[in-house]
């Protein structure tokens, strides 16, 4: 595994419009390399350069003014993550998974949930 990269704030967008906060969250680059194996191998296996990515999870929780969980296989352009330096970087994600939906049913708190997801596009860096 790569770098990962960790933070503790941000928000994930459509359009001009944040959907939810992030509370934390990872995220760490991926590639898909390929092996083959050949006659000019000898039988021993290699790899070619396959495609590369990004990926990773959050916690992410929504108060009266973001009502609306993100919603899986939606696009979310412009997501800023916040460093634990204070530092933000901006990318767009794809939503994989919303898993671990907890809802205050009191109506005095607001929801939270897990979410996976992959990056779309370059790194954010």
């Amino acid at each position: 595994m790569g770098e990962v990269i960790t933070g503790i704030g941000g928000d994930i967008s459509l359009g001009a419009s944040a959907v939810a906060h992030i509370r934390s969250f990872q995220y760490s680059k991926t590639a898909d390399n390929l092996t083959y194996a050949s006659s000019d191998t000898s039988g021993f296996k290699k790899t070619a350069e396959g495609q590369k990515g990004w990926a990773g999870s959050a916690d992410i929780y929504l108060d009266g003014v973001f009502p609306v969980f993100p919603v899986p296989g939606t696009k979310y352009a412009s997501t800023v993550f916040t460093l634990k330096s204070g530092e933000t970087v901006t990318g767009d994600i794809r939503v994989d998974a919303v898993n671990s939906i907890l809802v205050d049913i009191e109506g005095s708190g607001g929801a939270s949930a897990t979410i996976e997801f992959t990056g779309d596009g370059a790194f954010p860096s």
